[in-house]
């Protein structure tokens, strides 16, 4: 994985193996950033574990996907939940026969390459758990 900043904007490319989900934790870790925008993905993938989130059980139910996929789009953004970086990655890909398939990422897997495009964001944002609600949301935290 190679990553350049340059001001507000950051441009990540993943090797083959690489993590999406793994790799942008690394890369907000060393960046050091509040929050970001996921502005922009594509590539290819070698399968994908992605996620249902499921309102009755409060978490995500999984599925894993096998196989070489054109990667069309990733969005999505980067906050931080206790303190720890917390990707919220969604994907558009398609087999060779232009089936699509899209969802939450958990995790999926770079072949020959991935290339994302981070924004960071001017307001501290974090992700946090509020009681008696599903998921987690973003809430301002500069004030």
């Amino acid at each position: 994985m190679e990553w350049i900043a340059q001001g507000a904007e950051i441009f990540v490319r993943l090797d083959p193996g690489e993590g999406i989900v793994e790799s942008l934790k690394n890369v907000a870790g060393h960046a050091g950033f509040s929050a970001a925008a996921i502005t922009s993905g594509v590539g290819m993938l070698n399968g994908a574990e992605l996620g249902f989130f499921d309102v009755a059980i409060d978490d995500y139910r999984h599925t894993t996907i096998e196989g070489i996929y054109d990667l069309s789009s990733v969005l999505g953004n980067i906050t931080r939940r206790d303190g720890i970086y917390v990707p919220h990655v969604h994907v558009v890909f398609n087999d060779p026969a232009h089936v699509t398939y899209s969802g939450h990422v958990i995790e999926a897997k770079c072949h020959i390459t991935v290339e994302i495009f981070l924004s960071l964001t001017v307001s501290a944002l974090q992700r946090v758990k509020i009681p008696g609600c599903p998921a987690t949301r973003i809430i301002r935290s500069d004030g």
